[in-house]
C-alpha cells in the first residue's frame, strides 16, 4: 500500500474541454481531455495509471470552507467538521471505475433527493436551480424504464447530477453526472443531453472502451439512447424523425468534418470525439437494432453488460457477446458496419408482375448496391414493401448478398408500388420520406431536399415516395449538350396515384461550404448556375433527358451555388442535376408539353387514358405500337372527349407505346405502357 502526497493547481485541457476548473466559488473536473493522449484525464488531479483498462474503488475526502459542500461518486459517508468551520466530506464508490470517471465538484450546492423506480436520485443545484432541473427532467422515470428495459438494471448506488458552471455540455462521472447549469433551465430543450448521459452508466461506466479507438462503444451508443429514450417518450414518429435527421448529417457530412469515410472502430486520435463515433455510432447502433430486432437486441446487449459488468470491451468483444447471446453470427454485419468505413447504398431497380393461376401474381425484382466510401460486399437481409394501393401492404424479406441479386416471390396483392426499407430501419446511403397526400400548398419532404406543390387538393388521397440518394446517378447515355451529370445524388419518385394527381415539385441544390445544409454539388457547380439543368428517367435502365417544364431558381446570386429547380409536372422515376454546354440566357419558365394519364400500368385486360390536360380542337388518332413500331391498334378521339378505355386484354405480355396526333398531323405526345 502506498500513501502518496502531492499539491498544486490541477490543469484544464488545452481545448477547453476536460481537466480540473476553478470558476467562482465553483471547483470541479471533467474526466477526460481532447487535447490530451490518451484523453482520459484522471492525471489532471490526482497521481494515477491513466488509461480506460485500470479500474479502481474509490473513496473521497474533500475538505470544504463555508457554505460549499462537495459532492463525489457514490454514497456520502460522512461529514466531519474540522477546525475554523471547514468541513470534510467523505464519499464511498463500491464499484472499480476507470480514472476518468471519478468526479469530485465544490459548490454551494443545495441536495435535491427523490427516486425513480426505486433507485436513489441526487440532484445537487446551486440557488432556486433545482426545480428548473426537475422540471427539465420531468421525463427521469421513462429513461430510467427504458434503459432497464433494453439493459438491465440499474447498475450503481444512486443517479446523481451536479451542475457545474460549464457551457460545452457534460460528463458521465458514474453516479455523479457533471452537467452545465445552462442546460437545466427549466426546458425540455435539452432532455436528450441528461438522458445521454445517464445512458453512460451502462455504456462507458459499467462496460468502458478498452481503448479510445473504440470510443463508439461509448458515445455511439449514448448518442442513440437519446433516440430510444425519445422514442419512450414522445412515439415512433418522434423517433423516426430523429434519427432520419441524424441519418441525412451522416451521409451529407460525417466524411467531410472527419477528413475521410472512417470505420467506427480504430479512429484516429483527433477523431475520437467525432461525428463518426457519436452521429454515425448512433445511425449503425439504429441498423444494429432493427438487424436483431428488438427482442434480441435486448438479450444481446444485456448479456454484454452482464458478462463484461464493471469490465472493458473492444468492438470485437461486443461483436462476439452479441453471437452467444443471440445466435446470430455478427461476423458479416461487423465487418460491414463497423469495421469497414463509408456505408452501402442498395437500390430496387425493378420489378415485373406475371399473373399466375389462382389470383396470384409472380414478382421478379431486381437489386443492386454499391458503396459509399468502401468497396465492401454487404450481405444484408432488407424488407421490401408491396403495395397495392388500398392501404394493404405485404412486406417479404430478401437477402442481398452481391453486387445484382434477382428475387421471385408469389404474392396474392398486385402492387402498385415496390419499397425497400420502407421504415427507415437500415441506414445506407439513402434518406427517404414518404407520406399521403390530402391538402394543397406545399407538402415538405423532411430531410430529403425536396419538396412538393400542389395547386388543388387532390380528389383522393396519394402516396408519394421520395428516396434521395447520397450516390452518383448511373449516367449511361447523356442527353446532347450534357456534358456531366451530379457526381453526388440523385432522386426516386415513387408512389401510388392517377392521372388525377398533378404536382410540382422542387429539387435543392446547395454546394455551399455549409456543414449544415451545404456541400451538396460543390465540386459538381463549376460555373454560373445557369449551366444547370434538370434531367429525368422513368427507370434505372432508360437513358437521361432533359426536363423541359422547369423553373431555375438561383435566388439573389448565380455564383453561390444554392437554389433550386421546379419541375411543373412531377412524374415517377428519377431526377438528378445536369451541367449543359451552354448557358440560359433567360430564366426558364414552364413549357406547356401536352400530356394525358396513362393508368393503371402495367394494366391487364384494360387501359385508361384521361385527355383532360390537353385541348384539342379536331379529332386525334390514338394508335398503340409495339417495340417494333407496328400499329396494333387505333382509336379516334373527338374534341369533347377527355377520358377513353383501351381493350388491350388480346395483347401478349410486353411493352407497348402509346401515340397521339391529329389527324392529317405529326404525333404530339407518347407515353410507355407494360401489358402483363
Amino acid at each position: 500500500r502506498f500513501t502518496i502526497y502531492y499539491h498544486g493547481k490541477p490543469p484544464e485541457d488545452p481545448s477547453g474541454w476536460g481537466g480540473f476548473t476553478f470558476s467562482g466559488s465553483y471547483a470541479f473536473n471533467m474526466g477526460v481531455g481532447f487535447e490530451v493522449d490518451p484523453h482520459v484525464y484522471g492525471r489532471a488531479w490526482f497521481p494515477c495509471l491513466d488509461v480506460f483498462t485500470d479500474k479502481s474503488y474509490y473513496d473521497f475526502h474533500v475538505k470544504t470552507s463555508g457554505t460549499s459542500k462537495a459532492h463525489c461518486n457514490g454514497a456520502l459517508v460522512s461529514v466531519d467538521s474540522v477546525a475554523n468551520g471547514s468541513r470534510i466530506y467523505n464519499w464511498h464508490l463500491d464499484h472499480p471505475i476507470p480514472t476518468y470517471l471519478a468526479g469530485m465538484a465544490v459548490g454551494d450546492y443545495t441536495t435535491h433527493y427523490y427516486t425513480s423506480y426505486g433507485i436513489p436520485v441526487e440532484i445537487a443545484a446551486v440557488g432556486n436551480d433545482g426545480q428548473n432541473i426537475i422540471t427539465t427532467m420531468a421525463k427521469l422515470d421513462t429513461a430510467v424504464r427504458v434503459f432497464q428495459e433494453y439493459y438491465g438494471p440499474y447498475p450503481w448506488n444512486k443517479i446523481g447530477y451536479t451542475t457545474v458552471p460549464f457551457n460545452a455540455g457534460a460528463m458521465e462521472h458514474a453516479t455523479n453526472i457533471h452537467i452545465g447549469r445552462l442546460f437545466m433551465d427549466g426546458s425540455l430543450d435539452f432532455e436528450t443531453l441528461w438522458a445521454h448521459e445517464l445512458s453512460h452508466m451502462w455504456w462507458g461506466d459499467l462496460v468502458t472502451c478498452s481503448s479510445q479507438e473504440d470510443m463508439w462503444l461509448n458515445e455511439g451508443f449514448a448518442s442513440y439512447n437519446e433516440n430510444l429514450f425519445t422514442e419512450a417518450a414522445y412515439g415512433k414518429t418522434a423517433y423516426k424523425n430523429i434519427v432520419r435527421k441524424n441519418h441525412r448529417a451522416v451521409i451529407q457530412f460525417c466524411h467531410v468534418k472527419d477528413g475521410s469515410y472512417l470505420s467506427l472502430n480504430a479512429v484516429p486520435f483527433q477523431y475520437t470525439y467525432s461525428t463518426t463515433v457519436y452521429d454515425k455510432g448512433s445511425d449503425i447502433a439504429h441498423t444494429l437494432r432493427a438487424y436483431l430486432g428488438d427482442s434480441l437486441y435486448k438479450i444481446g446487449c444485456k448479456h454484454y453488460m452482464n458478462s463484461l459488468a464493471y469490465g472493458n470491451a473492444s468492438s470485437s468483444d461486443f461483436r462476439d457477446k452479441l453471437t452467444e447471446a443471440t445466435g446470430v453470427d455478427m461476423t458479416e454485419f461487423f465487418e460491414g458496419w463497423v469495421f469497414s468505413p463509408g456505408f452501402p447504398h442498395f437500390s430496387l431497380d425493378s420489378f415485373k408482375l406475371t399473373p399466375i393461376p389462382f389470383n396470384s401474381w409472380k414478382v421478379d425484382i431486381y437489386t443492386s448496391q454499391k458503396g459509399l466510401g468502401n468497396s465492401h460486399i454487404f450481405k444484408m437481409p432488407i424488407k421490401i414493401s408491396f403495395y397495392n394501393g388500398a392501404n394493404v401492404t405485404e412486406v417479404h424479406s430478401f437477402l442481398i448478398d452481391s453486387l445484382t441479386n434477382h428475387f421471385s416471390i408469389e404474392v396474392q396483392i398486385p402492387p402498385s408500388m415496390l419499397a425497400m426499407d420502407r421504415e427507415e430501419e437500415m441506414s445506407d446511403a439513402i434518406v427517404d420520406y414518404e407520406q399521403k397526400i390530402k391538402t394543397s400548398g406545399t407538402i415538405v419532404f423532411p430531410e430529403t431536399n425536396c419538396s412538393l406543390i400542389l395547386d388543388q387538393v387532390p380528389a383522393d388521397s396519394v402516396l408519394v415516395r421520395v428516396e434521395h440518394h447520397f450516390m452518383a446517378p448511373d449516367t449511361l447515355d447523356l442527353p446532347q449538350g450534357i456534358t456531366k451529370i451530379s457526381d453526388y445524388h440523385y432522386w426516386s419518385i415513387n408512389g401510388s396515384w392517377n392521372a388525377s394527381f398533378v404536382a410540382k415539385a422542387k429539387f435543392t441544390y446547395d454546394g455551399s461550404l455549409s456543414t449544415t445544409v451545404g456541400y451538396q454539388d460543390n465540386t459538381f457547380i463549376t460555373g454560373s448556375e445557369n449551366y444547370l439543368r434538370l434531367l429525368y428517367r422513368p427507370d434505372r435502365g432508360s437513358n437521361w433527358q432533359l426536363v423541359e417544364d422547369f423553373t431555375l431558381n438561383k435566388g439573389n446570386s448565380a455564383s453561390d451555388k444554392k437554389g433550386n429547380m421546379q419541375v411543373d409536372t412531377l412524374r415517377k422515376g428519377e431526377y438528378c442535376f445536369g451541367w449543359s454546354e451552354t448557358a440560359l440566357s433567360v430564366k426558364p419558365g414552364p413549357v406547356a408539353k401536352p400530356s394525358f394519364g396513362l393508368y393503371p400500368n402495367p394494366c391487364f385486360n384494360e387501359l385508361k387514358l384521361d385527355f383532360a390536360k390537353i385541348e384539342h380542337r379536331k379529332n386525334w388518332t390514338i394508335s398503340v405500337l409495339d417495340t417494333q413500331g407496328r400499329i396494333i391498334q387505333q382509336q379516334i378521339i373527338y374534341p369533347h372527349q377527355t377520358f377513353i378505355k383501351l381493350d388491350v386484354s388480346q395483347l401478349k405480355p410486353g411493352s407497348y407505346l402509346v401515340s397521339g396526333k391529329e389527324l392529317g398531323g405529326e404525333t404530339k405526345l407518347s407515353e410507355r405502357f407494360v401489358k402483363e
